[in-house]
């Protein structure tokens, strides 16, 4: 042991003579320097490094050769000679030091994060702990391979042929290799790939880091075929290990390279940005539910209780008891539900024997052995597993399943999206509408967020009229006075103050304009990064209920940047969406967010230009829609007539609460506030 480490010292010495290992230790901390000083995020500087892993890569390939080489530049030979087993040890110090090396590299970088986000006033969060898995495993890792790499192509190939080899590798193995291979060999390029696997992509604050286990099951890979490559050149060259250590060795790394293979190929719901996302999240959903959707007839049907085992790991599964009852007053023999099509059933039991069943898409349809009265109890339990919409996220590193999502099997038959007139992605509102039990037994990332009360041993209970929440991810949380804060790792929660006072005006006035009962201040406040294009959607950034406030906030602080755009915001969470008002045609829904956003504006003196109202012009088509649309665009430009129109906003609502989205109606009322009457 003491002649190992004393060759790894012989090593240290010859390389730290060298003025290049000087200059690329140098440059690569200044770089990380200017990284720092540049990018605000804790969170966004680690996923904007991938020029640095790549020039890392380089150096470790460098080192890798030179550390071989370095016997014939230095006459080393004879030393080494005076070493017992001299071949053996020689060869495991060259890989002792290298481990090393990439080590203190890795933990120095990451020593430097660490200060520097710090003195800028970030709090210690979870994010900081998975900052350092992700030094270990994209700089660690990463440079240990490209280390052994070069030190491989230094054995096979002698003299200076072993430098344009080493580019080529280099080439080909780093985060930006993407700019080598092409468009064409993009799948190529994401498998050699060591670094970054997003490296053009934006941070996702909720997700956080790319280190889940298949990166580090694609490094390990790596690491065993180098392995296998050395044990055959122990052999075969120098013959330093015997026939038995040989097949023995040889045993177990193929096999690893088989446990290892089939952990790969298994099904994974990874996050994907920039160039390596096949397509953006909302297209894939929105390329599926822009086909053809089976539709069930809806049945009044109500939950009074979900009991819920649910694991995410990998993937998600769950088994769930549901007390269901019937409301309809007729007897049901197939009972119409829906849930989400990425999660797969395995079995459904009706009142504990287990029944026939269907899954279509999102549709279900459980077919009871006998009738169900109303009245009469039914307990129904799903057994199901699968993959979650990658706009919610369930696996490892995420989880946000949103009560509005089917996740959970839902008594609403409509799907979980559907393309509206205008080709864009939407949500069907999946919330209860009565109030529900939930208990809840959870295994996965901790720690949950949720809008239920914790117990003990990794349960939960409540209740709640909307429907359950599950959050966690690279998040934080903290208490002001009532309500606690869930919001992203890599912020420091500024403008909280602004944010409430700013929320508790929309909220006050609203229920008092629209007669909308139980709008209170909520318990939970969860801030959710915008994770696509869909969820920049002005119905799709907020939704309330009295519990749990869900915010999507590209911002990095609860700061209100336009008030204006707010309110847009807000005012369908407050109202339809928060009551769960169901009319078919969204245009309706959304003039009415609208005309009531712009006026709320105008009466409270915040600013708005109107460039959304400019909307009720350009909805295409004829007859008594666009009338309407026409004439509230007219009515809105005058600045005079605050009150009657916030009164005739509130006759809308209640021509919405009933389930009325006729315009034909509403344009009778148009008119008679017009005329300057009112009802």
């Amino acid at each position: 042991m003491k002649s190992l480490f004393n060759t790894v010292y012989i090593t240290w010495l010859q390389f730290k003579r060298q003025p290049l290992f000087w200059i690329l230790l140098i440059g690569f901390l200044s770089y990380e320097y200017l990284a720092l000083t540049d990018i605000p995020s804790p969170g966004e500087v680690l996923t904007a490094t991938s020029f640095l892993v790549q020039g890392g890569i380089l150096a470790f390939l460098l080192f890798g050769i030179f550390v071989v080489q370095i016997e014939d530049t230095h006459q080393l030979e004879d030393l080494f000679l005076t070493i017992k087993d001299a071949s053996l040890v020689k060869l495991l110090a060259k890989l002792l030091y290298g481990i090393l090396l990439a080590l203190f590299i890795s933990f120095l970088f990451y020593l430097f994060y660490v200060i520097y986000y710090l003195c800028r006033g970030y709090p210690f969060t979870h994010l900081f702990f998975s900052a350092f898995l992700y030094c270990l495993l994209y700089f660690g890792l990463t440079f240990l391979i490209s280390y052994f790499i070069g030190m491989l192509l230094a054995m096979f190939i002698k003299g200076k042929m072993v430098f344009p080899v080493s580019l080529v590798v280099w080439a080909l193995i780093g985060p930006v290799n993407y700019i080598f291979l092409g468009d064409h060999l993009q799948r190529v390029s994401k498998w050699l790939n060591l670094g970054e696997p997003n490296p053009t992509g934006l941070y996702d604050r909720l997700y956080g880091f790319s280190i889940d286990w298949f990166y580090w099951l694609k490094h390990f890979e790596w690491l065993v075929v180098i392995s296998i490559i050395f044990v055959f050149y122990l052999n075969y060259r120098h013959h330093l290990l015997n026939k038995k250590t040989t097949l023995s060795c040889i045993f177990v790394l193929m096999l690893s390279f088989g446990l290892i293979s089939y952990g790969l190929s298994l099904k994974w719901q990874l996050y994907a940005s920039g160039i390596n996302a096949d397509r953006p999240r909302e297209e894939a959903e929105a390329l599926y539910y822009s086909k053809k959707q089976p539709v069930l007839d809806q049945k009044k049907i109500q939950v009074t209780t979900y009991k819920i085992d649910l694991k995410i790991k990998r993937s998600l599964s769950a088994r769930v008891e549901m007390d269901v009852q019937n409301k309809t007053g007729k007897t049901i023999k197939i009972l119409p539900l829906s849930l989400y099509h990425g999660l797969k059933i395995k079995r459904v039991e009706a009142n504990g024997k287990a029944v026939k069943f269907r899954q279509q898409n999102d549709a279900v349809t459980v077919s009871l052995k006998k009738d169900w009265k109303k009245g009469q109890p039914l307990q129904l339990i799903f057994q199901y597993e699968g993959n979650s919409s990658p706009l919610f996220y369930a696996n490892q590193r995420a989880v946000y399943l949103p009560y509005y999502f089917n996740w959970l099997p839902s008594v609403n038959v409509k799907p979980a999206f559907q393309m509206d007139r205008y080709g864009r992605l939407v949500r069907n509102n999946h919330q209860t509408d009565n109030l529900t039990r939930y208990v809840l037994s959870y295994e996965g990332r901790k720690p949950l967020y949720t809008n239920l009360t914790k117990r003990n041993n990794g349960k939960w209970e409540g209740k709640s009229f909307t429907g359950l929440t599950l959050l966690s991810g690279e998040l934080q949380s903290k208490r002001v006075g009532s309500t606690e804060l869930i919001f992203p790792g890599d912020t420091k929660g500024l403008n909280y103050n602004e944010f409430k006072s700013a929320t508790e005006n929309v909220m006050k006035a609203t229920a008092n304009d629209l007669n909308i009962k139980n709008v209170d201040y909520p318990d939970k406040i969860m801030m959710i990064p915008i994770l696509s294009i869909a969820d920049s959607s002005m119905e799709e950034v907020m939704w309330y209920s009295p519990d749990t406030l869900i915010l999507g906030n590209p911002s990095n602080s609860w700061l209100i940047d336009i008030p204006a755009y707010y309110t847009y915001w807000i005012v369908p969470a407050l109202t339809w969406k928060y009551e769960n008002i169901k009319v078919e045609d969204r245009d309706y829904l959304h003039a009415f967010d609208l005309m009531y956003s712009y006026i709320y504006n105008k009466k409270n003196h915040i600013k708005d230009d109107g460039d959304f109202i400019q909307w009720f012009n350009k909805v295409p088509g004829n007859g008594s829609k666009q009338v309407v649309l026409h004439q509230l665009s007219e009515w809105l430009k005058s600045n005079k007539g605050i009150k009657e129109k916030t009164q005739f906003c509130k006759q809308w609502y209640y021509l919405l609460h009933s389930g009325n989205d006729s315009w034909d109606q509403l344009e009778k009322l148009l008119n008679t506030y017009r005329k300057g009457g009112k009802q």
